[in-house]
């Protein structure tokens, strides 16, 4: 058990890390948005159950980050992410979250906070997507694009009768 640090009894502090799709998860993201709104969910309850022996819960609720998830990602799809920050417009950086871990553990007063760090984005159902692929020199698209116009017309067909059922 650690002695307390100061004469309120403080303890420590956790510091939780949640996602913005917590409050708007996009389409397809009912099981990721559901475990991140878990997080924010959890936050009040953990600093009530903390508090009697000095220990403070908070969550950084970043947006978009520039982390090696990103590293390798077309310049135009990272200009599409950008455009939807309000400020500054680009991705966030992750010495950005580590500064507000900072505040996070040297502010003494704040407890029970859910803190956004994301530029003032509001995620969109969908993602933005960039422009499709021009065909090749051949008038086809390139193979990921072809396999997905075949998905989507098995899908068509899956949902809409045959003719020859429809005529029968």
């Amino acid at each position: 058990k650690n002695e307390p640090y100061n004469e309120f009894g403080g303890r420590g502090c956790i510091i939780n890390t949640a996602s913005v799709a917590a409050y708007e998860g996009q389409i397809g993201q009912a099981a990721y948005s559901a475990s991140k709104g878990g997080i924010v969910g959890m936050t009040l309850p953990i600093a009530r159950d903390l508090s009697t022996i000095g220990i403070r819960c908070n969550t950084i609720v970043p947006g978009l980050i520039h982390t090696p998830l990103f590293q390798g990602a077309p310049d135009n799809v990272i200009e599409a992410l950008s455009a939807q920050v309000l400020y500054p417009k680009r991705l966030g950086k992750p010495e950005e979250i580590a500064h507000v871990a900072i505040m996070l553990i040297e502010n003494e007063y704040m407890n029970c906070e859910c803190v956004r760090m994301d530029g003032g984005i509001r995620m969109q159902p969908r993602c933005p997507v960039p422009p499709r692929p021009e065909p090749t020199s051949r008038g086809r698209l390139p193979l990921a694009d072809h396999h997905r116009s075949r998905q989507q017309h098995d899908v068509q067909s899956q949902t809409q009768p045959h003719r020859a059922a429809v005529a029968a």
